[in-house]
């Protein structure tokens, strides 16, 4: 009789402590759009800033009685790589290519809880890193291509309204080179791309 006392005492508390995970356990889809700046050591070249779209799934963790909690999302981003008559040092023929990324940031997130106005409209804070990984042709020309990842540090900010709708903007450091000739060593030189998102996540 002990045992099957103990053994119902703990079915209930697996779901009691399930209820509470999936309760700050949510999903949602995200769509938006992504503006990258490229930049060479010493401003040999920087690219005007180019625009492409991004959109994909996340899953947001918030802690039992925090405000504090993690995302991860899974992304497709399509954006163009702009070279212009300034990279003639570098590049014969001048050419925009589109590339294709499929990008993973995961993020510490802090909600900003307001006393009066929690259940429409709560800002948050995040930061974490990002990895894109790149998913078209390895060259984008004949001199150049491109390495296979990129890493990001991002730091971001948005609102939550209505528990069901996050809009957020982020500014994403870039922390390795992202371009190399495919007949030079640009080992030496820093070329990184910096990227700003804002994107609109609707929460299931």
């Amino acid at each position: 009789m002990k045992t099957i006392k103990r053994l119902i005492a703990t079915i209930i508390a697996f779901i009691t402590i399930a209820g509470v995970a999936s309760a700050q356990l949510s999903f949602g889809i995200i769509a938006g759009a992504k503006i990258e700046n490229l930049k060479f050591e010493d401003n040999v070249y920087t690219a005007p800033g180019t625009v492409g779209y991004t959109g994909g799934l996340m899953i947001e963790y918030m802690f039992p009685a925090t405000n504090v909690g993690i995302d991860a999302s899974l992304l497709y981003t399509h954006i163009n790589t702009e070279f212009t008559e300034k990279f003639s040092e570098y590049l014969v023929n001048m050419v925009d290519v589109g590339c294709d990324f499929i990008e993973l940031p995961v993020n510490f997130k802090w909600k900003i809880g307001l006393p009066v106005a929690r259940k429409v409209i709560t800002p948050y804070l995040t930061t974490g890193p990002s990895f894109s990984i790149f998913a078209g042709r390895k060259y984008l020309t004949y001199e150049i291509r491109k390495k296979a990842v990129d890493a990001f540090w991002n730091l971001g900010v948005g609102v939550e309204l209505f528990k069901k709708v996050q809009v957020g903007a982020n500014y994403g450091w870039g922390l390795n080179n992202t371009l190399e000739k495919s007949y030079i060593d640009w080992s030496d030189i820093e070329n990184r791309k910096n990227t700003w998102t804002i994107t609109a996540t609707y929460i299931f």
